[in-house]
C-alpha cells in the first residue's frame, strides 16, 4: 500500500494539525508581549502570565500527542499460532520468549519507540506506587512452595506435571527462594533482553504452575497492572515498513487454550481490548478446523461483545508456508472465515490476511542485525539469524548453498522472503486502519481544547481593544455589573440542591439494584452446589425492563454453564441437600476444589459487570438531566452579560468520567480438601481345618473383616462461604468506590464547571480592568496597542477558522461505524 494514496489522507492531516499548533504557539508567545504592559496591576500581569505559561504548556502538550499518536492494537491467538512470532517480526528481533508448549499467560504490553537503542522491561513507573507485580507474584511463588511441601516434595511435584518437562527447573527454583530476600522484581526496569526473557519466562511460568499443580491462588485475579516492554524496531527500506510504527503499542494477550484457568483472564483483558483501535485474531492455517479454531471463535465472540462492534477485528491466517496441493486455497479461507466468525465479506479482503510469520521475522530479524553490527562474511553466517534465514529460504541443502552465498545474495533472499510472508501488506493495512481510527479522535481531543484557548484570547483581546476608547465611568460601571454576575453564579452554586438530589438519586439505584444482585449470586452458587431452592424469577420480576433484559441474558453463555468436570462430579451424589465430595486422591479434590472456585469468579464477575453497565447508564441519565438543570440557572446570568459585551459564550459541563470499581472477584477463596479414613466392613468365607476333623475335612466359616482406606473430602458449604466472604468482599468495595466517586469525583466536575464559569466572568472583568490601566498610555502607546491586539484578534480568528475547518475533516476521515 501506498500511503499517500489514503483518501482522505490521514498523514497528511496529522501533519497539518502539527503545523497548526506550532503557529499557534507562536501567537500565543506574540499575545505574551502584547497583552502584558507596565499599567496593569500586579495581580492581573500574574493573572495573563499564569494563563498564557498554562496555555502554551497545553499546546506543546498538544502537538507531542498529535505527532505521537498512540496506536494501540491487542493481539490474540490459540496456543502455537504464531502469536509471539508476529510481534517479533513487527520489532525485528525476538523480543517475546516463545517455546514449543503454551507460552503467554500474562498480557504484556509491548511499545514500538524509535529513541530507544536497546529494549527494556518495566514492571513499575510510578516510583511511589506499590510493585503489584512484585507483591502478587510473590504470593504466587509462597503459594507453590506450600503446595510443593503438601505433595512431597519437589520430584513429586514434577511426577504430577510430566508433560511440562521445562517446568521442573523452574521447580525447583522456587524451592530455593526465600520470600522475604525475594527480589526478582526489585528492578523497575530490565534493559538486557535476556534478562528480559529470563523474567517474562518466570511471571508466565508462575501461572501456570498455579494452574497445573491445582494451587488455589491465581495471580491474574489481583493483578491490575501489566508488564511493558519499551523496544527500538527495525525499520528497512527493503522492508517497506513506515516510520509510522514508532507509535504502535501491541498488546500481547493470553490465547484461549493458553492459560489453563482462562476464566480469570477476563478482566485482565477487557480493559486492554477495549482501549485498543484495532485487535488482530491470529488463525493457525494447520488448525483451521480443529477445537483450538473453535475456541478462537468463542474468543472473538467475547471481543465483539466486549467491543461492541466487527469493524475493528482483523484475522491473520498464519503459517501458510505450510499449504499443500490439496489444501484450502485462499478463497477457501476467506469463505471459512467470512462464515465461521461473521466478518462482513465486503471488508474480507480488507481484513483477512495470509501471512507466514515466520519467514517475516527471518528477514526482519537478518536485516536489524545486519544493520546493527558490522559482521564480516563469515561472523555473519555463524549467527543463528543467518541460520534462521537460510533454513528458511534454501531448503534442505541451506548448509551447501550457505557456504557459497555471500552477503548480497543473502540480502536478495531476506528481500523475497520478505515478501512471501505476505507480511508487508498486512502491516500496512492494518497500519493505515489504526490510524484512520485512533488519528482522528486523538487529534478531536486536542483540537477541542486548544479551540477554547483561541477563542479566549481572542474574545479578551477584542474587548480590552475595544475598551480602551470607551468611557471611564462606563467601564467601570460594567465591571461592577461584572463583579455582581460573578457572585450570582456564586450564589447558584452555593444554594444549589439539585446535585446533592442527583446523588441521593443515584446511591438509592446502586442500594436498590445492588443487593438484589448479591442475593442472586449468592442463592445461584448455593443452588448448583449445595441444592438449596431457588427461583431465579422472582429476582428478575423485581427489576426494571432496562436491568431485567440485561440480567435475562448471559453474555457468555459459554463460559456460565457449569463445566461437565464439576457437574458430573455432583451428580453423582445421591443424597440431599449435597454436603461433601470424596476424592481417592488430593489431586482429585485440589483440582475440583480449584475449578469449582474459578467457576463461581466467572459467575461473580459477569453479574457484576452487568451491574457496571446499569450503573453506568444511570450515572449518564443523571449527568444529562443535572446538564440541563445547571444549564437553565447559569446561563442567563453569563449571555447577559456576554450580550452587554458583545462576546459569545460557550462553556458546558463535561460529561461525567466513569466509576471505576473492579468487577473481579475479591480477596481469595482457598477451599482445603480434609484427610479422611474410611473403615469398610465386608464378610468372606473362610476355610478352616478343625482338630474334630483330623485336619482332614475343610470347615466353611464367615468372617468380617475391616479394611482403611485414605480419602478426601471437600466440603461443599465451606465453597460456599468462602465463595460468599469473596462477593461481600466485592460488594462492599462497591460500595465504597461509588460513594468515593459521587462524592469526589462528580464533585469534582461540578466545581469545575462552576470555576469555568467564574474563570470565563473574571476574563472579561480583567480584560475590561486592563483596558482601565491602558488608558493611562499615551494617545500614540494606546494606539499601537490597539493595533497589537487587531493582529491577536485577526490572527487568532483566522486559527479558529483553521480548527473549524480541522474538526469537519475529522468527521470525514472517522470510519462510518464511529
Amino acid at each position: 500500500m501506498n500511503y499517500s494514496s489514503l483518501q482522505p489522507n490521514v498523514y497528511s492531516f496529522q501533519k497539518d494539525v502539527i503545523n497548526l499548533l506550532y503557529e499557534i504557539s507562536d501567537l500565543f508567545k506574540d499575545y505574551n508581549s502584547v497583552a502584558i504592559s507596565e499599567t496593569l496591576s500586579e495581580e492581573n500581569k500574574e493573572s495573563i502570565s499564569n494563563f498564557l505559561t498554562q496555555s502554551i504548556s497545553d499546546i506543546e502538550k498538544a502537538r507531542k500527542n498529535v505527532d505521537n499518536l498512540e496506536l494501540r492494537m491487542a493481539i490474540v491467538a490459540p496456543m502455537k499460532a504464531g502469536k509471539s512470532t508476529i510481534v517479533n517480526a513487527i520489532v525485528g528481533e525476538e523480543i517475546l520468549p516463545s517455546r514449543n508448549a503454551a507460552m503467554t499467560t500474562i498480557p504484556t504490553e509491548i511499545i514500538l519507540d524509535s529513541k530507544l537503542d536497546k529494549p527494556e522491561l518495566i514492571i513499575l513507573d510510578n516510583e511511589n506506587q506499590e510493585n503489584e507485580i512484585k507483591t502478587i507474584f510473590g504470593k504466587a511463588v509462597s503459594a507453590i512452595q506450600n503446595k510443593i511441601k503438601e505433595v512431597g516434595g519437589v520430584e513429586k511435584a514434577k511426577e504430577k506435571i510430566p508433560q511440562y518437562p521445562h517446568l521442573h527447573k523452574q521447580l525447583e527454583q522456587i524451592t530455593k527462594i526465600h520470600i522475604n530476600k525475594y527480589n526478582l522484581f526489585d528492578q523497575k526496569r530490565t534493559t538486557e533482553q535476556k534478562h528480559i526473557k529470563t523474567k517474562l519466562f518466570y511471571l508466565n511460568d508462575i501461572i501456570r504452575l498455579c494452574t497445573l499443580l491445582s494451587v488455589q491462588f491465581n495471580p491474574l485475579q489481583s493483578l491490575s497492572t501489566i508488564p511493558r516492554i519499551k523496544t527500538p524496531f527495525f525499520q528497512q527500506q527493503h522492508l517497506k515498513q513506515k516510520k509510522y510504527l514508532g507509535n504502535l503499542v501491541i498488546i500481547d494477550t493470553p490465547g484461549p487454550n493458553e492459560a489453563g484457568d482462562n476464566s480469570g483472564l477476563l478482566g485482565v483483558v477487557r480493559n486492554e481490548l477495549k482501549r485498543s483501535s484495532v485487535v488482530l485474531v491470529v488463525l493457525d492455517f494447520t488448525q483451521l478446523k480443529t477445537i483450538a479454531a473453535e475456541n478462537v471463535k468463542k474468543e472473538v465472540e467475547r471481543i465483539i461483545e466486549i467491543r461492541g462492534n466487527k469493524d475493528s477485528l482483523y484475522i491473520l491466517v498464519n503459517k501458510v508456508d505450510q499449504r499443500r496441493k490439496d489444501d484450502m486455497s485462499p478463497e477457501d479461507i476467506q469463505n471459512f472465515v467470512v462464515s465461521d466468525f461473521g466478518i462482513d465479506s465486503s471488508r474480507a479482503k480488507d481484513t483477512i490476511f495470509e501471512i507466514s510469520a515466520r519467514r517475516a521475522f527471518s528477514a526482519a530479524y537478518f536485516f536489524k542485525t545486519i544493520n546493527d553490527n558490522s559482521f564480516s562474511l563469515e561472523e555473519l553466517k555463524k549467527q543463528n539469524v543467518v541460520r534462521l534465514l537460510a533454513e528458511e529460504s534454501f531448503g534442505i541443502d541451506w548448509e551447501e548453498e550457505l557456504e557459497s552465498a555471500d552477503q548480497e545474495f543473502l540480502e536478495k533472499k531476506a528481500n523475497r522472503i520478505w515478501e512471501k510472508s505476505k507480511f508487508g501488506t498486512f502491516i500496512d493495512n492494518a497500519i493505515n486502519d489504526l490510524m484512520t481510527r485512533a488519528a482522528p479522535l486523538a487529534i478531536e481531543k486536542e483540537l477541542n481544547h486548544i479551540y477554547r484557548l483561541l477563542g479566549e484570547i481572542k474574545s479578551n483581546s477584542n474587548l480590552r481593544k475595544s475598551a480602551i476608547s470607551k468611557d471611564t465611568q462606563k467601564l467601570q460601571a460594567e465591571i461592577q455589573r461584572l463583579k455582581e454576575d460573578i457572585e450570582n453564579i456564586e450564589k447558584v452554586k452555593t444554594e444549589l440542591t439539585m446535585v446533592k438530589d442527583v446523588k441521593d438519586e443515584i446511591n438509592k439505584y446502586r442500594d436498590d439494584i445492588l443487593p438484589m444482585i448479591h442475593q442472586d449470586i449468592k442463592s445461584t452458587v448455593e443452588k448448583k452446589f449445595i441444592q438449596k431452592d431457588y427461583d431465579r424469577g422472582n429476582f428478575l420480576q423485581q427489576l426494571d425492563s432496562k436491568a431485567r433484559k440485561i440480567f435475562s441474558t448471559n453474555i457468555f453463555d459459554d463460559e456460565l454453564l457449569m463445566p461437565d468436570y464439576i457437574s458430573n462430579i455432583l451428580n453423582t451424589l445421591s443424597y440431599e441437600p449435597k454436603r461433601a465430595v470424596g476424592f481417592s486422591t488430593k489431586d482429585g479434590a485440589d483440582k475440583f476444589a480449584q475449578e469449582s472456585v474459578s467457576y463461581c469468579r466467572t459467575l461473580i464477575e459477569n453479574e457484576l459487570t452487568k451491574f457496571r453497565e446499569l450503573f453506568e447508564e444511570k450515572v449518564q441519565s443523571s449527568y444529562t438531566e443535572l446538564k440541563s438543570n445547571l444549564e437553565t440557572k447559569t446561563s442567563p446570568i453569563v449571555k447577559r452579560a456576554t450580550k452587554r459585551l458583545g462576546q459569545d459564550f460557550d462553556v458546558k459541563l463535561e460529561p461525567f468520567s466513569s466509576p471505576e470499581f473492579r468487577t473481579e472477584a475479591s480477596g481469595k477463596i482457598e477451599i482445603q480438601s480434609n484427610p479422611k479414613v474410611q473403615t469398610i466392613e465386608h464378610t468372606t468365607i473362610k476355610k478352616r481345618r478343625r482338630w474334630f476333623t483330623l485336619w482332614l475335612v475343610p470347615m466353611e466359616r464367615e468372617v468380617t473383616i475391616k479394611q482403611s482406606k485414605n480419602y478426601y473430602e471437600v466440603v461443599l458449604q465451606d465453597l460456599v462461604k468462602q465463595v460468599n466472604q469473596s462477593l461481600n468482599q466485592n460488594i462492599n468495595n462497591i460500595q465504597e468506590n461509588t460513594h468515593k466517586y459521587l462524592d469526589e469525583d462528580i464533585q469534582k466536575e461540578i466545581d469545575s464547571y462552576f470555576d469555568s464559569l467564574n474563570e470565563y466572568l473574571s476574563g472579561y472583568k480583567k480584560s475590561l480592568e486592563n483596558a482601565q490601566s491602558d488608558q493611562s498610555l499615551s494617545i500614540r502607546k494606546q494606539a499601537e496597542l490597539k493595533q497589537k491586539l487587531d493582529y491577536i484578534v485577526e490572527n487568532s480568528t483566522k486559527q479558529i477558522r483553521k480548527c473549524e475547518n480541522y474538526l469537519d475533516r475529522v468527521d470525514e476521515i472517522l470510519p462510518k461505524s464511529f
